[in-house]
């Protein structure tokens, strides 16, 4: 007489399913765990169609990896730091520094982007700097300007940040800077002028793929009483030596 197999409920089937993908082996003691990230807070409105983990480069696989909505870190110190990715799509350009503190790339979401640098001293800590900061010679301190017509970028503006032992700290922020287009930092040919140059949207031709070859304005930022200003520059801009 033949035996007739159980039938599994449909809620039976995707409990087994779901303690597979649990029992999945986390990465050995020592690096990066995104499984041991707590719960990432909901979102009001998900537009990522990003629905796995994001493509981190396997060179830095023993300083970050990446689950759903959380990618983990390891810290100077071995321990896990988690930064939230629910809003991100798409990740690129990640880099890590020579002296391996600082670990960054740009991001991409629905109708927005930035650039984020993740500092592993400490506990860690995440911050964005909508482009890519350039550091001053002395390394304490870094800046960063970007700005769009469409407001979807992360930092729109110009900002330094100084460089602690451990972590970073926002010191100037300026909003209120010319309207250009491919806002850039040229250099820090001193702790307290920076180069800067932009192109005015009047000389992008209609439908250029990129910038190359269009002439720069160029301006300065310099310290002014409790923050900084940014003007146009003079000769050579910042003086060098």
């Amino acid at each position: 007489m033949k035996l007739k197999r159980p039938m599994l409920s449909a809620a039976l089937v995707t409990s087994l399913a779901a303690s597979v993908v649990n029992a999945a082996p986390s990465p050995p003691r020592g690096l990066p765990n995104p499984a041991a990230c707590p719960a990432a807070p909901p979102i009001e409105s998900d537009t990522n169609e990003r629905k796995g983990a994001l493509a981190v480069p396997s060179a830095l696989s023993t300083v970050a990896r990446s689950g759903r909505t959380n990618l983990a870190i390891l810290t100077l110190t071995g321990t896990n730091y988690c930064h939230v990715i629910s809003q991100v799509s798409e990740a690129r350009n990640f880099a890590l520094s020579p002296d391996r503190r600082f670990l960054s790339f740009d991001w991409y979401g629905y109708e927005e982007g930035g650039y984020w640098l993740i500092d592993r001293s400490g506990r860690g800590q995440s911050v964005d700097t909508g482009a890519k900061p350039v550091f001053a010679p002395s390394r304490r301190r870094m800046a960063a300007i970007e700005w769009s017509e469409s407001g979807f970028g992360s930092l729109n503006g110009f900002a330094i940040w100084q460089v602690n032992a451990v972590g970073l700290r926002r010191t100037v922020m300026l909003t209120e800077i010319p309207p250009l287009a491919d806002w850039r930092i040229d250099g820090w040919p001193s702790e307290t002028c920076i180069n800067l140059s932009g192109i005015p949207n009047s000389r992008i031709p209609e439908g250029a793929e990129n910038y190359r070859g269009i002439a720069r304005d160029r301006y300065v930022a310099r310290p002014a009483g409790a923050t900084w200003r940014i003007t146009r520059a003079t000769g050579q801009g910042c003086p060098t030596g």
